[in-house]
């Protein structure tokens, strides 16, 4: 009798083997088809991650004795940014914000003898980003480095939002009518997307995303990925809201 109980246990673990395997080997080949699919549309989803900022630098109030010259200066919605060498600084210009009648070292923003204030490598501007108006300062940090910090006005206090190292682009990628930032850094060439969900700054590494590639430029609305075992045959790739697509031709 135990015997036949045993035969019949046994034959029905037989039968639910095949089932597991089957379960197993149908997700295998639905994962086949979804790469298949991506692969036949020339589209590479992107997977963004939420951005941690570095600590910042803190910004002070200073006196304006401490000012030895100003070089440059624009009033932006009606505070006064300028840049300045600062008398107990000889390496770096400083940003400074002006506003209620208080001085603001913002910090660094470039190195003296690599910047030339008659060419666009330090500029003060204004940007928007994540449904923020925000003023944009450039610098130069070193050799290849630019820099750009991002600041936000608060009960009329400046308070650094974003700093960001590399060459920076701002420009509507996916048609939502906001744009994104775009930051290459390097050689070879290292690029990422920033973009905002609601109040949260997400980032893509769009190297890592493109098949690991080894350098990727942005140029003329394309990410252009150059292969370490393709060097010279770059690939093409455009954005849109469900990711890279592919262009078999530029």
């Amino acid at each position: 009798m135990k015997k036949f109980f045993y035969m019949i246990i046994l034959y029905f673990l037989i039968l639910l083997i095949p089932g597991c395997t089957f379960n197993s080997e149908s997700k295998q080949v639905a994962a086949a088809r979804s790469s298949e699919t991506a692969l036949q549309n020339n589209q590479i989803p992107v997977l963004y991650e939420d951005y941690k900022e570095a600590t910042a630098e803190q910004i002070k109030l200073i006196d304006r004795e401490l000012i030895s010259k100003t070089v440059t200066e624009k009033d932006v919605n009606d505070i006064n940014i300028s840049i300045v060498e600062m008398a107990d600084d000889k390496e770096y210009y400083h940003s400074v914000a002006e506003t209620d009648n208080k001085m603001y070292d913002l910090g660094q923003v470039s190195l003296k003898n690599l910047s030339d204030l008659n060419t666009d490598l330090v500029t003060i501007n204004t940007s928007k980003f994540c449904n923020l108006e925000l003023i944009r300062i450039d610098g130069i940090l070193g050799a290849d480095y630019p820099q750009s910090s991002y600041y936000m006005i608060s009960k009329n206090t400046p308070a650094l939002f974003l700093k960001l190292g590399g060459h920076i682009e701002e420009t509507d990628i996916d048609g939502d009518n906001s744009n994104e930032i775009i930051v290459s850094i390097g050689t070879p060439t290292i690029t990422q997307i920033l973009k905002c969900e609601g109040a949260q700054i997400k980032i893509a590494d769009v190297n890592n995303i493109l098949n690991n590639a080894l350098s990727v430029i942005y140029e003329k609305n394309y990410f252009v990925a150059y292969y370490k075992d393709q060097p010279n045959k770059p690939q093409y790739f455009k954005y849109n809201k469900n990711g890279f697509r592919l262009k078999l031709e530029k």
